[in-house]
């Protein structure tokens, strides 16, 4: 649907705006998207936020991968090169999605193969010693041009106004599309990329000295340690086979297969208030995280047109299966006082991971499986009406949830060529780590999200508007109880009516 069609707000960054204003980077694309907020936690970690919360639903041409914020691997630092256009779809999308946020999803639509040759060799270079290269070419690869191909190959190496850091980033993208008869297509493609930082920082700087005054330091300041470095990597395959029948239905499915990974050896001087007349009072920490996710998604669906009281309609019928596996081994080595916090560059004696003291080991399965339906009701030539749901089956290593009901109903009502008056109502569900006091871990959190509004559309759709309200009500909402678990963790508490409500 175009967004004017969408019942729910929508902003979609395009090649050409990327191109335009030199967004090579996603976060580049964040800042350029209206109501995303950025946090930036360190120099590898960014958090992005719509509506209040947390974006951690990222999909590949529409494959869902949820990500662990806690233990980046890749997702914030996505180049640009190899993707068409970047969708944010803003509130719940269990439709789409099944388990998720209610803040927002953000889908990543990678570039897809030309008939004909087509070609574009681009560098740059930018204050701080930032220099770039990039390369896509795409075209048939043979006469009929039945087979045809894409790849995109980019480098980065990025240093910075921090001392000593610096960063390479490597690309690789291929596709395939073939055409294996008049109706259908088959796609292939692999992805990958490296994201190799030299003195990363961990965390921040201490917003106060040890006198509770604003502790102001050099734009210059680089609180990581010479060997940190937080290392993340992704590797994708995927494949689509799509057929055309007679009646304008399609049958599509869709594979994704995905691995993001890192290799974090970190150490800063981050803990801590520093004496302002010493710069005694702060203390490292020094910590290696090496792990990786491996998610494994498919998706069929059918849909199509079909005609009902004299008036045509659309349909979608599908289903959905993914599993996610993460594996994490920690190591922790403690802390060193640093002498002057002041004079601080980075020196520290890297320790001996296989004998640091404190080691640990996590693995977690996610399953998620489920069927939905929608169908979008031309009622008027003005009116259209979709409705639809998803039911949802969800497993990890403490719960159990099948059969979950993910509804969904919008209605757009068009009141001229220009304008549009929209709403929207959707469930939420999303399974939490959270435990309680008892070591028991939090039943999901659900909701509603409402969103209603009006939407405008200019110069042949080339200017788009909105203004939105919207309003979510939640339950079983993880609270800090001001205690601790069993095993030594912050304590939550699940309460519920809490209530989110805004404009945009």
């Amino acid at each position: 649907l175009t967004p004017r069609e969408t019942p729910q707000t929508i902003s979609v960054i395009t090649r050409q705006e990327m191109d335009d204003f030199n967004l090579t980077s996603i976060d580049a694309v964040m800042a350029h998207t209206p109501g995303i907020s950025i946090v930036t936690m360190d120099s590898e970690r960014t958090a992005y936020y719509a509506r209040g919360f947390p974006i951690n639903n990222f999909q590949y041409d529409g494959i869902p991968m949820t990500r662990n914020a806690s233990y980046s691997a890749g997702n914030t630092l996505s180049d640009m090169a190899i993707y068409d256009r970047i969708e944010v779809l803003k509130g719940a999308t269990g439709l789409l999605t099944g388990s998720g946020d209610p803040g927002a999803t953000i889908n990543l639509i990678r570039k897809k193969p030309t008939r004909n040759f087509q070609g574009e060799i681009s560098l740059g270079a930018g204050t701080n010693d930032n220099y770039r290269g990039q390369l896509d070419l795409g075209g048939a690869l043979n006469p009929a041009g039945s087979l045809r191909g894409r790849t995109v190959v980019a480098y980065q190496d990025r240093h910075s106004h921090l001392d000593g850091y610096e960063r390479q980033t490597a690309t690789f993208y291929g596709i395939l599309e073939a055409d294996l008869g008049p109706a259908t297509l088959l796609t292939v493609g692999v992805d990958a990329q490296n994201n190799d930082p030299k003195r990363s920082t961990w965390g921040g700087i201490p917003i106060y000295d040890a006198n509770g005054n604003f502790n102001q330091m050099p734009r210059s300041f680089n609180n990581g340690a010479d060997w940190s470095s937080w290392k993340q990597y992704t590797r994708t395959a995927f494949a689509t086979l799509e057929h055309t029948l007679a009646n304008d239905w399609v049958l599509k499915a869709q594979f994704n297969h995905q691995i993001n990974g890192y290799d974090a050896t970190l150490g800063s001087a981050g803990s801590g208030n520093p004496d302002p007349a010493t710069g005694a009072g702060v203390t490292t920490w020094e910590g290696k995280y090496v792990g990786k996710t491996v998610a494994d998604a498919i998706d069929l669906y059918a849909s199509g047109p079909f005609e009902l009281l004299g008036r045509k309609h659309e349909l979608v019928l599908g289903a959905s299966h993914a599993k996610r596996v993460w594996t994490n081994r920690s190591y922790w080595a403690g802390s060193t006082n640093i002498a002057d916090y002041y004079h601080w560059n980075g020196q520290l004696p890297e320790p001996d991971w296989d004998n640091a003291g404190w080691q640990g080991s996590d693995r977690e399965t996610i399953r998620e499986s489920g069927a939905y339906t929608a169908a979008r009701f031309n009622l008027r030539d003005d009116l259209k009406l979709i409705a639809g749901g998803r039911v949802l089956n969800y497993e990890n290593a403490t719960m159990k949830k099948s059969g979950v009901i993910v509804p969904y109903l919008g209605a757009v009502y068009d009141l001229n060529d220009r304008y549009s008056l929209y709403a929207s109502y959707t469930s939420i569900y999303q399974p939490q780590s959270a435990q309680d006091a008892q070591g028991k871990t939090l039943d999901p959190l659900e909701g509603i999200n409402y969103e209603t509004g009006i939407k405008g559309s200019f110069f042949n759709g080339r200017l788009n508007a909105s203004l939105a309200y919207f309003r979510l009500e939640q339950d079983n909402y993880a609270e800090a109880s001001g205690g601790l678990t069993p095993s030594g963790g912050t304590a939550y508490r699940a309460i519920d009516g809490v209530r989110t409500r805004g404009f945009e």
